[in-house]
């Protein structure tokens, strides 16, 4: 998942992340905002809402494809609004434009909940499509059976997938910088659409070997992301700990090789991530968890990055595994934050206290959990 630093509310540096989830202001249905603007010579029309406006006049904006605008002042040429409400785009009209862009080559497969752009193989495109509705069901359900009945996704959920490493690169440069050398597919929070490859380029997803087992968990996590954006579970431009959302996308992304479409089941063992807290453990800090949820600088710091995912995909297996209420309870206070508002890390360790209690306790039951239940094995 891309993310973004901000300097201030307006000024954002990076890839741009952020959605809101309803259509409704003091009970009223908001009404279409039409904005004109231009960012980076490019002149833009959008129809849709106001999530925040500004003193200056500058907006943070949602188009009506699910898209989030940060527009400053000096940027906006027209804007006018009118009496209807925000119509959101059939999923054909909301990727036309995309499609325009990239190509003629570029085909459009719709599922139930899906619209997948692709000029990939179609068995690839197929199996991808195939991979995101399973996870949709069985996402929904898993949290339906934790309590947590969640509402559908208010956009077209858009999935853009290349043929090859070379045209996913070329894509994803501008959107990811310096990381799309590296990374295999991504979720953007602001175009809300998830974008990754076929690493087989056309040898087919059930070739075997570790390169398909991370092409399945990378779909699989990105998805995860989009869903946990879309359905109210965790609200953007909030305060979301990297922990929560790497740890829950990690729990959900476990593939299964014996599947012939391999990925079976919601909350399997991840071995890759098992394997890593294990090397991790003997050499973990009295503080480790405390530095895991106070900010999100040991997952964003490269050389720390894979021993804190390994912790935060530990954590929430089992917190999910023993603490489910508690869990639910702490991320829908989690998806209430105000927009634009970050927690400094004494907020954020004090509202996991109100949530699981003493630190050092929990971090005791923690550890024994992990030892017992997960690295034995």
């Amino acid at each position: 998942m891309l993310r973004n630093r901000n300097l201030n509310v307006w000024t954002l540096l990076g890839v741009t992340w952020m959605l809101i989830f309803t259509t409704l202001l003091a009970g009223k249905v908001v009404a279409a905002d039409h904005v004109t603007f231009v960012q980076g010579g490019q002149t833009f029309k959008v129809c849709g809402e106001a999530l925040l406006e500004a003193q200056d006049g500058g907006l943070l904006f949602q188009a009506n494809d699910g898209q989030i605008w940060t527009i400053q002042p000096e940027e906006i040429k027209d804007r006018k609004q009118d009496s209807m409400p925000v119509e959101i785009p059939s999923p054909e009209v909301a990727v036309a434009e995309l499609v325009a862009t990239l190509g003629s080559e570029f085909r459009v497969m719709q599922t139930a909940h899906y619209v997948v752009v692709s000029n990939a193989d179609a068995p690839f495109v197929e199996y991808c499509a195939g991979l995101f509705e399973k996870l949709y069901k069985g996402f929904y359900a898993f949290w339906k059976n934790n309590g947590w009945d969640l509402p559908e996704p208010r956009f077209p959920l858009v999935a853009l997938v290349f043929e090859d490493k070379a045209s996913f690169q070329r894509y994803a440069r501008p959107e990811a910088g310096d990381a799309a050398e590296s990374i295999i597919g991504y979720y953007n929070l602001q175009t809300n659409r998830m974008t990754t490859y076929d690493i087989g380029e056309g040898a087919g997803v059930r070739a075997g070997g570790f390169l398909v087992d991370r092409n399945i968990a990378t779909l699989v996590h990105e998805a995860t992301h989009q869903l946990a954006y879309n359905c109210g579970l965790q609200k953007r431009y909030a305060d979301n700990p990297y922990w929560v959302s790497e740890g829950m996308a990690v729990f959900f992304e476990s593939p299964d090789l014996k599947r012939g479409d391999g990925w079976r089941e919601i909350g399997r063992i991840n071995e890759v991530n098992r394997l890593r807290f294990a090397q991790y453990l003997p050499q973990r800090p009295a503080d480790s968890l405390v530095t895991l949820l106070q900010d999100d600088s040991r997952l964003t710091n490269s050389a720390t990055a894979s021993f804190a995912y390994a912790e935060a995909w530990a954590l929430t297996y089992f917190l999910l595994k023993t603490k489910p209420k508690q869990y639910v309870a702490y991320l829908k206070q989690l998806s209430e934050g105000e927009y634009l508002e970050s927690l400094g890390p004494r907020e954020r360790l004090q509202m996991f206290r109100d949530a699981f209690g003493d630190l050092q306790k929990l971090d005791r039951q923690f550890i024994a959990y992990t030892r017992r239940f997960v690295l034995r094995r």
